[in-house]
């Protein structure tokens, strides 16, 4: 069964790379997306993790 992980972390880099950590936190939480959040929260800047998308 296929999930949709890969799509959520490509978003979740996006959302971070377009407006922000926080700001990227507050929108998936506003539109309840969950599985987004957990990938930006592995984007958070103080764990030293960067988007990897180019």
């Amino acid at each position: 069964m296929e999930d949709n992980s890969t799509y959520q972390r490509e978003m979740a880099e996006h959302l971070v790379q377009s407006v922000g950590w926080y700001e990227a936190m507050e929108f998936a939480r506003e539109y309840q997306w969950e599985g987004v959040m957990i990938h930006i929260l592995a984007l958070e800047p103080n764990r030293g993790i960067k988007p990897t998308l180019q």
